[in-house]
């Protein structure tokens, strides 16, 4: 199975048992380096809707939607939360980001250990939020092995002696999404046959809507046959200047400074809850 996403990517839950049962669920949370641009004077926080729809070969459909919000203030810092769904044995639990491009550091927030992971963002490497470019790099997310965790393959990682990708862009023209005027771009991507052991070739599109207002992607569509389609979307947004504290770890946190790799987090147990 093979998803896009913003923020980070979640690998799939692996339960530690014992012979009493569960005694513990892990999830993987890979960060990527940001969500919005990092730009001065452009604040919001919006409400964000995800939907991953992905038909299987013998008719079965499966649905999941995702519930999010994102802020960015005027200094171009960032925060991300996500309210995972409940699995078997753990309660929902939410997931927090903040991109500080102004110290050079992102924190994932376990809510659940009360834990602060704390990595340097790697030099140069913020993503753009241009009209067409969705701020993702190009290549996929690829869901594979016995432990089903996310990994990232680029293009340029596909087998060697295949013609490359051929992409073609067209402006899909200008739509008031939440409320924010978008304009919106279609890129239509074919995979050539034998790139990764596929017979025929397999054809990407992929829509962005970007506001030149608040600077930022407000929606995008991914139609993948290998994934099925997923959807972001902005619900809600305002345009004001976040509260500060929003962007700085709260109090009663333990700090962590981590290696900039995925991180293995303990989902709360049935019947807990946790708040950043």
């Amino acid at each position: 199975m093979f998803s896009r996403t913003v923020g980070f990517v979640l690998g799939a839950a692996i339960a530690l048992s014992s012979g009493s049962g569960i005694v513990a669920q892990m999830i993987q949370v890979e960060s990527l380096d940001a969500d919005a641009t990092p730009i001065k004077g452009n604040p919001f926080c919006a409400e964000i809707k995800s939907e991953n729809t992905h038909v299987l070969a013998d008719g079965n459909r499966i649905h999941t939607t995702d519930d999010s919000r994102l802020c960015r203030d005027s200094e171009g810092r960032t925060r991300r939360d996500v309210q995972l769904k409940p699995l078997p044995k753990s309660s929902g639990q939410k997931i927090v980001t903040i991109v500080d491009p102004v110290a050079g550091l992102r924190y994932t927030l376990d809510t659940k250990a009360k834990i602060a992971h704390r990595t340097p963002l790697p030099v140069g490497t913020m993503p753009s939020l241009a009209p067409g470019t969705g701020g993702w790099p190009a290549g996929f997310y690829a869901k594979s092995g016995a432990s089903e965790l996310t990994t990232y393959v680029p293009n340029n990682k596909m087998a060697p002696n295949v013609g490359e990708p051929q992409r073609s862009t067209e402006s899909l023209g200008d739509q008031t999404i939440a409320g924010v005027h978008a304009r919106g771009t279609r890129v239509t991507t074919t995979i050539p046959a034998e790139t990764m052991g596929n017979e025929q070739p397999i054809t990407v599109t992929s829509e962005d809507w970007y506001s030149p207002e608040l600077k930022v992607t407000v929606m995008t569509k991914l139609n993948d046959p290998r994934g099925g389609e997923l959807s972001t979307r902005f619900t809600s947004v305002n345009a004001s200047e976040p509260d500060r504290s929003l962007f700085t770890v709260p109090g009663g946190y333990r700090v962590l400074d981590e290696k900039p790799e995925p991180l293995m987090i303990e989902l709360a147990p049935q019947g807990s809850s946790s708040a950043p």
